[in-house]
């Protein structure tokens, strides 16, 4: 079995940070599946992506096509497959004596989680996300964002970054977001994932996003050091479930 991996570097020295691409990422690390990786600046994503066949994953504000990571290759099934969601489906689908990411009847549940995590806590952490993104990554991908992703407003990263009280309350907003779906998730007869005693790609979506909070901000940092206090602790326990499939290869 070859499955390559394509995923987003950046200058820090933790490998791994794009959300998206951790969600696929922790599918092959749970299914215990081998891959390899390689690592693609912004600007020659949509280059790479129409050398190997990939689909772009939507559209452009100008309606031409948008090419995005994670994306595999799986050589065993002369396939290639963009896009988390559609990944983790592949992957229970091709290899189905793995641990499913998508369990029997939860495709409709798992599509309405992923709405619901948008609305209650991603929608309040995109704000404070731009700048302190751009400044980890290499050149070439800084440089593409700065010129060709730059805050809707036209400003700057640095002038639209959020301070002072702005950010405090972004944060609250985040925290609350996340109370919110721990709340959910306490409502489990047993076990901490969201489906109970079961992982399922659902998880891949809360711990890529919270790990990149770690990740960009540093483990040392106050904002990594809230996020393990949030809810009495609850999400560094459900993180400490993870440990075992964090692995960057």
């Amino acid at each position: 079995m070859t499955i390559t991996f394509y995923d987003i570097p950046s200058k820090l020295a933790v490998k791994g940070w794009s959300p998206n691409p951790w969600k696929a990422r922790l599918a092959l690390n749970i299914k215990g599946l081998p891959y390899k990786t390689v690592w693609v600046e912004f600007p020659d994503i949509e280059r790479m992506c129409k050398e190997i066949g990939a689909k772009p994953t939507g559209t452009t504000q100008s309606g031409t096509p948008l090419y995005t990571l994670p994306v595999i290759r799986d050589d065993t099934n002369n396939a290639v497959i963009s896009d988390s969601f559609e990944i983790a489906r592949y992957l229970d689908d091709q290899y189905p004596d793995t641990i499913p990411m998508f369990p029997k009847g939860s495709h409709a549940l798992q599509a309405a989680f992923k709405e619901a995590h948008e609305r209650v806590a991603l929608a309040h952490f995109y704000p404070l996300m731009g700048l302190t993104t751009v400044r980890q990554m290499n050149a070439p991908s800084e440089n593409y964002f700065r010129t060709k992703k730059g805050p809707p407003s036209g400003a700057t990263f640095e002038e639209a970054d959020l301070k002072g009280e702005a950010r405090d309350e972004q944060w609250t907003k985040v925290r609350e977001g996340h109370e919110i779906i721990a709340g959910w998730l306490s409502k489990n007869e047993g076990g901490q994932f969201v489906m109970g005693e079961n992982v399922s790609f659902a998880d891949t979506m809360l711990v890529a996003w919270l790990r990149m909070i770690g990740v960009m901000y540093g483990e040392e940092s106050d904002e990594w050091k809230a996020v393990l206090s949030w809810q009495d602790g609850w999400w560094a326990r459900y993180l400490k479930l993870f440990d075992q499939y964090l692995a960057v290869v």
